[in-house]
């Protein structure tokens, strides 16, 4: 055999150990096998659920999209994270600030090609969700919406349950810390003053019923 066999053989050698691994080939080709080998990880925070995963030889990476599901483990869309595309340990972090009771995160990664593939599938559980501002809860009522400065203010349930705790904070998520109004058992219905340091303005009314966190918008005019 000639040099040029061998030589021929060489680079053949040398491409094979050298591609760059994340182009979809197949349905398990590198694109697959390269988001199954993220280091995915979850942790449950007081302040929500920190997701945390890093990866190498991101060669045709265009972005990590962070996937999420309740217990259906219908996954949807979450957040989005460029790829840093360089040739070394990358480390990604997120906090989901609203999580649910049952979790479950994968990383959906896309390739230049517009090639997707999914990471192995975590889950991560927390005693009570943390609901997010806007979603205000059905069977919920407060009442008046606006209130006015030191008024009275009455939050019912439409159907049974028991109101444990009520708190109040700032609205435009500053680091002011909330104020504890009431902590012991109720019934479904409960009439509070508002504390004297409350000013006009937008607030979150945080409820605790039933062992679930539900915050409403109120009003203080």
């Amino acid at each position: 055999m000639g040099k040029s066999f061998y030589t021929l053989l060489i680079l053949l050698v040398f491409s094979v150990f050298t591609a760059k691994p994340v182009r979809g080939e197949g349905i398990r080709g590198p694109l697959q096998v390269y988001a199954e080998s993220l280091a995915l990880s979850g942790t449950s925070l007081e302040n929500g659920t920190e997701i945390n995963w890093s990866s190498t030889q991101e060669y045709y990476v265009v972005k990590f999209v962070i996937q999420r599901a309740d217990h259906s483990l219908n996954f949807r869309d979450y957040f989005e994270v460029t790829a840093s595309n360089e040739d070394a340990q990358n480390h990604y972090q997120h906090l989901d600030p609203y999580p649910r009771t049952i979790n479950y995160y994968r990383i959906k990664v896309v390739n230049v090609d517009g090639e997707e593939a999914f990471s192995k599938t975590i889950h991560v559980s927390r005693g009570e969700e943390i609901a997010r501002p806007d979603e205000l809860s059905e069977g919920v009522v407060i009442y008046p919406n606006p209130a006015p400065v030191y008024g009275k203010v009455n939050l019912r349930l439409d159907k049974p349950g028991n109101i444990n705790r009520i708190s109040l904070s700032k609205y435009d998520g500053d680091d002011a810390p909330s104020v504890l109004i009431g902590e012991s058992g109720y019934r479904n219905q409960v009439e509070f003053i508002l504390p004297e340091s409350t000013t006009p303005g937008i607030y979150l009314l945080h409820c605790q019923i039933d062992g679930n966190r539900i915050c409403k918008k109120l009003v203080i005019d």
